[in-house]
């Protein structure tokens, strides 16, 4: 994420998965924004595009979609929100507080500590803690996101991948979010289920739709009216979409999300633009996980076996 003047560097594990299991194997990577000229990203060359009258509150940058949300106002939902973003994005969010105004981007969250890059000219370079920046969660009450990235190196046309698929970050308390996105089927092969599934904390499922396809492409749209996630309680959830082909070859989505007071934000993903996998930024899953995948995918095994 680009900020006026700042540089930034990520450390830390997140939660959003995403695993290709070529019948029982998974392959988790790091995520990354797959732009090798980054270094020339720079306030000058992104103005023309962002700058009206400020930092428009939407953008898109060399194929990077960039959106704005807002932030609860309760500080402990706040940080726990912040802690998810920083998980489904570390490429880092701009935190802004405008009330002085200015932001910061705000790179990761490491053993308890926030750290950011702080453009302002009284303040160390580099990554450093929030604490040490001009800006506090308190007084933040705003942020700007990567909401989709387009440049990263495609997969092969005749593999099995998800396109365009929406998925949540946060969702405001009895709001909805509709299904987006796409399942197509390694060439020769033909999609065999789709289930979309919704995981509390303690990683049960609260609801879940699926679908028999029988054909080489299915849009999650057809399960729109099966999830609801305006029924949610206030908490912490995983989005699972999982999509398995006649071949034996199965393809997980895993993201973790919440539900708060905090205007509702998503994100798009393409696995088209991610072939090794790394919506998975850990180099391992909690046993937990690992075994609710497993059992999701035992159960999808005997509904469409």
């Amino acid at each position: 994420m680009w900020m006026p003047g700042s540089t930034s560097s990520r450390a830390g594990a997140a939660p959003a998965r995403w695993l290709r299991l070529p019948r029982t194997e998974g392959c988790p990577a790091n995520n990354v924004l797959h732009v090798a000229d980054w270094v020339d990203v720079t306030e000058n060359s992104v103005r023309s595009t962002a700058w009206s009258n400020g930092l428009a509150h939407s953008f898109t940058y060399r194929e990077m979609q960039v959106a704005y949300a807002t932030l609860p106002s309760n500080h402990q939902e706040k940080t726990q929100l912040l802690i998810q973003l920083l998980a489904q994005h570390p490429e880092g969010i701009v935190l802004y507080d405008r009330t002085q105004p200015h932001a910061v981007l705000l790179t990761d969250y490491t053993n308890g500590v926030f750290y950011c890059s702080d453009p302002a000219g009284n303040i160390s370079s580099g990554r450093i803690p929030l604490t040490s920046s001009s800006v506090s969660i308190t007084q933040a009450s705003c942020y700007w996101y990567v909401s989709a990235d387009h440049n990263g190196a495609a997969l092969q046309a005749d593999d099995l991948r998800l396109e365009g698929m929406r998925y949540p970050v946060n969702v405001h308390t009895g709001s909805g979010m509709a299904l987006t996105g796409t399942a197509n089927s390694t060439s020769g092969s033909t999609l065999e289920g789709v289930q979309v599934a919704i995981l509390d904390e303690n990683d049960k499922i609260v609801q879940s739709a699926q679908a028999q396809v029988g054909g080489t492409s299915f849009s999650l749209k057809t399960l729109d009216d099966q999830i609801h996630f305006g029924e949610l309680p206030t908490g912490c959830y995983t989005y699972m979409v999982i999509v398995t082909e006649t071949s034996g070859e199965t393809l997980c989505f895993a993201s973790d999300f919440t539900v708060s007071d905090a205007a509702t934000s998503t994100a798009i993903y393409w696995s088209v633009q991610d072939p090794d996998g790394t919506k998975l930024t850990d180099q391992t899953i909690t046993a937990t996980a690992e075994e609710t995948i497993q059992s999701t995918l035992g159960w999808l095994s005997g509904l469409f076996g």
